[in-house]
């Protein structure tokens, strides 16, 4: 022995704070995982990545509504203007040149195309809420660390399946600058 007197015993050293497990809001594939064990974490820094290929799908088709509604919008915005400028011709014509159940029409017609774009403006309203949707589904699969400190397990490899059960988490971060 080096020093003339020692004390031995067993026990568990550990986080003076609490270690935190590190589970996931949805099961799935892991795709990548971004730390080892004892690299250090700031609060929010990334840890793994879990599979979003379908969410990203999904937010192709949504981007794609939003175009097709605007381009409806478009074609509505043109199909009003064609109509007030018509419906104006004939109002200014009067009865001797076109029927009165005419100008009644190219009205109601009219009313149905500026309600086309009502309801366009609605649906590019609607895609986008379902973008923004899909991409906060998309970042919660971004796993982050909750709070400064070390990893100190890392129980999940890229290609594995990770579960939501609480009794086997993905892994454990803890801060180690003081022990007990």
């Amino acid at each position: 022995k080096p020093f003339p007197s020692a004390v031995a015993a067993t026990g568990l050293l550990e986080a003076l704070s609490e270690n935190v497990s590190i589970g996931v809001p949805v099961p799935g594939l892991v795709h990548e995982v971004l730390v080892k064990v004892n690299d250090p974490v700031n609060a929010g820094d990334p840890l793994f990545r879990l599979d979003d290929r379908d969410l990203r799908a999904e937010q192709t088709a949504a981007t794609a509504r939003v175009e097709v509604a605007r381009a409806q919008l478009e074609v509505d915005a043109a199909a009003v203007r064609k109509l007030e400028s018509q419906l104006a011709r004939w109002e200014a014509a009067g009865t001797r040149a076109v029927s009165v159940e005419e100008v009644e029409n190219r009205r109601n017609d009219l009313a149905v195309f500026r309600a086309r774009s009502r309801t366009a403006t609605v649906e590019i309203a609607a895609a986008e809420a379902e973008l923004s949707r899909l991409a906060q589904l998309t970042e919660r699969l971004t796993i982050r660390s909750p709070r400064a400190g070390t990893v100190l397990q890392v129980n999940i490899r890229a290609g594995e399946f990770a579960a939501t059960s609480p009794a086997d988490p993905a892994m454990i971060v803890g801060d180690i600058d003081r022990l007990q």
